[in-house]
């Protein structure tokens, strides 16, 4: 072993050789306690991966924006924007210098604050969607009405009627934003890109809102380790932790896991074809007893989770400044952080939604169901919700021996085909007219804009969480 003094002689030697003589640095030359300038990564892999996903199904909702002409230059700036942001996300533990401190928290917190713009943005302009949605369908209803009354009224009126509608679509024109310069017709039926997407934009507004939460959150922690690394109380590693992903002993994790996932697929099926041959309760009584299964299974699972990770010992970090350690916290930060934003959200849309259907009198089987899938819904997150704090803070010290390793393997299929199920479905399944009539129109709108993608990030983010639970809590101590 070498003294400080020594290492730095040692250094300054090699380093000469290598400017002279381009001699390649030894590895084990670096001065002790010297910092590489780097800062550990932020977010896991299937985090990152989830946030690439959403990236480009954003660029191409900006895309088709500015193919359209809705908002073409902010559309290209935006597309360029998640871009580089992306590539940020993916690699921000090596983009930052020290010499330029301010100037990286200044940037970072400007991020955080245009993601959560962003963020607050497409959840109104997905509440205004999801308005027009429920108005169109009742505008159907009232106008199949309306033609049984004019049949019998006067070609007079009826020119007064068409006189007016002329009035609405002339203050319906003014109303087209200035900075608009779009090629798709602006009518009371639907705006922008919805005419050409229909519901399909609300899968997009989902998708921008769930990818700048994430964004604002990984930016929110790296501002938090820069001013860590500045104060020299934080640790990397050039060796990041990479545990294996054996496949053997998780054969009837996978085999639940797809068979779940094949009846998911299935009643997404079943649902469609319900919702566009017309048969609307039926689709909702299919999205309901989907759900309500969905959550039964999460319980039991959990619940199963909780029996099964009693063997494991509680993890043991060792040194407050070991490299590893501050790896790992810093990712667990980061997914508890998101974890208790996808909670809240979960719960306030399913307690929400058990307070509308409690409020009203007349019960029937889709009323019953609602409940029954609000209350496994609220049961099944806060038991996964403290089954992840608890298993994230286990370790298994025998490498022989992995208690609940298949059904956290199970669990992680399970919120991906839920997460899937949800963000496709979630929405359609709302604009029901028996599910509207239960908490009213506005109300309803409001839940459903506010609160829905949070409860479809809740799933994804636990997904990830169970995956990080999986490559930690089982892997192979160093």
């Amino acid at each position: 072993m070498f003294t400080a003094k020594q290492r730095r002689v040692k250094y300054l030697w090699e380093k000469i050789q290598h400017k002279i003589w381009k001699k390649p640095l030894e590895v084990d030359t670096r001065i002790e306690g010297e910092e590489h300038g780097e800062l550990p990564v932020v977010g896991s892999f299937y985090l990152r991966f989830g946030a690439l996903i959403f990236a480009i199904v954003a660029c191409v909702y900006y895309g088709f924006s500015a193919y359209w002409g809705v908002f073409t230059a902010l559309d290209i700036c935006a597309i360029f924007f998640t871009i580089f942001q992306t590539h940020l996300i993916f690699f921000s533990s090596t983009m930052f210098d020290e010499k330029f401190y301010v100037i990286s928290c200044f940037g970072t917190m400007h991020l955080v604050s245009t993601n959560l713009v962003t963020w607050v943005q497409f959840l109104f302009a997905k509440n205004q969607s999801t308005e027009k949605s429920i108005a169109k369908y009742f505008d159907k209803k009232k106008k199949e009405f309306g033609k049984k009354i004019l049949s019998n009224i006067t070609t007079t009126i009826r020119s007064i009627i068409y006189n007016s509608d002329e009035e609405d679509d002339d203050i319906r024109s003014r109303s087209i934003p200035a900075n608009s310069r779009s090629r798709i017709p602006y009518t009371k039926d639907c705006r922008g890109l919805e005419c050409v997407f229909g519901s399909f934009t609300k899968i997009f507004y989902t998708a921008v809102v769930e990818y700048s939460l994430i964004a604002a959150v990984v930016m929110f922690i790296v501002w938090h380790n820069l001013g860590r690394k500045k104060s020299n109380r934080i640790s990397h590693s050039t060796h990041p932790i990479s545990p294996p992903f054996p496949l053997k002993k998780l054969v009837f994790g996978l085999i639940f896991g797809l068979i779940f996932t094949i009846g998911t697929a299935l009643s997404m099926i079943f649902f469609y074809v319900n919702w566009y041959h017309n048969e609307h309760l039926d689709a909702a009584l299919n999205f309901n007893i989907t759900d309500t299964v969905q959550n039964g299974i999460g319980i039991i699972a959990c619940i199963f989770a909780f029996w099964r990770l009693r063997l494991l010992d509680f993890a043991d970090h060792g040194a407050e400044h070991d490299p590893h350690h501050d790896i790992h916290a810093n990712q667990e930060l980061l997914d508890m952080i998101l974890l208790a934003i996808g909670t809240i959200g979960e719960l306030s849309f399913s307690i929400s939604g058990l307070a509308g259907v409690c409020s009203n009198k007349a019960w029937n089987s889709l009323t019953i169901l609602l409940a029954i899938a609000r209350i496994l819904r609220i049961i099944q997150s806060i038991i996964q919700s403290f089954l992840i704090a608890f298993a994230s803070k286990l370790k298994s010290t025998d490498p022989d021996r992995h208690p609940g390793r298949q059904t956290i393997t199970f669990l992680v299929i399970l919120n991906m085909a839920m997460f899937i199920y949800q963000w496709f479905i979630s929405d359609k399944a709302g604009t029901y007219e028996g599910v509207i009539s239960l908490y009213g129109e506005e109300s309803w709108a409001f839940f459903v804009s506010i609160f829905s993608p949070l409860t479809v990030f809740f799933r994804f983010h636990s997904s990830v969480c169970f995956v990080e639970i999986w490559k930690h809590t089982y892997a192979k101590p160093h």
